[in-house]
């Protein structure tokens, strides 16, 4: 359930930076606590985007 929820997000994530041709600058945003776990050498460009998502989501509507 998580992971689909989480795929929803990326894709319309990914389909909102398209549509903006914003540059891909997801890459430099380091992980914060939800991927902690995760090193650089796996974690997953999704991961990164889903994550970043959701924190700017949560840091605009507060």
């Amino acid at each position: 359930m998580f992971r689909r929820k989480r795929d929803e997000i990326n894709s319309d994530c990914i389909r909102r930076a398209k549509a903006t041709k914003s540059p891909n600058m997801l890459i430099a945003i380091p992980p914060l606590t939800d991927f902690g776990k995760y090193t650089w050498n796996t974690i997953d460009a999704s991961l990164i985007a889903a994550h970043f998502c959701s924190f700017m989501f949560n840091y605009f509507r507060s």
